[in-house]
């Protein structure tokens, strides 16, 4: 399937009424597209605008499962993501994961 049709999909799905369509739509695009920048952008979107805790957890967890599956992350567009999401109470325990991702697989320092 063509890279454009698959975004297209999973930008439809990320923005379903149903919960379960939208974990689903990023864990896909997670571990199965290429294109970090935008599996990044996607989880930034989550994290400002799901009404679901636990798909805005799911999507800081991702951002840690991005730099493991690329070996390499945007660390000037996660860093201000996770410093945002280490504020709020109900997302806070998932950031020292994805640092800990971001370290370990990339080998950058996250330093909030």
């Amino acid at each position: 399937m063509n890279l454009t049709k698959v975004k297209a999909r999973l930008e439809r799905e990320l923005k379903s009424k149903s919960k379960d369509v939208r974990i689903d739509a990023i864990m896909y695009a997670c571990f199965n597209l290429d294109d970090a920048d935008w599996v990044l952008d996607k989880c930034k979107e989550l994290i400002d605008n799901d009404v679901e805790v636990d798909v805005r957890n799911l999507a800081v967890i991702c951002i840690g499962h991005t730099a493991r599956l690329h070996g390499e992350i945007n660390v000037a567009k996660v860093k201000p993501i996770l410093t945002m999401v280490s504020k709020d109470p109900e997302l806070a325990g998932n950031v020292q994961d994805a640092i800990d991702d971001i370290e370990i697989f990339t080998k950058e320092k996250i330093k909030l």
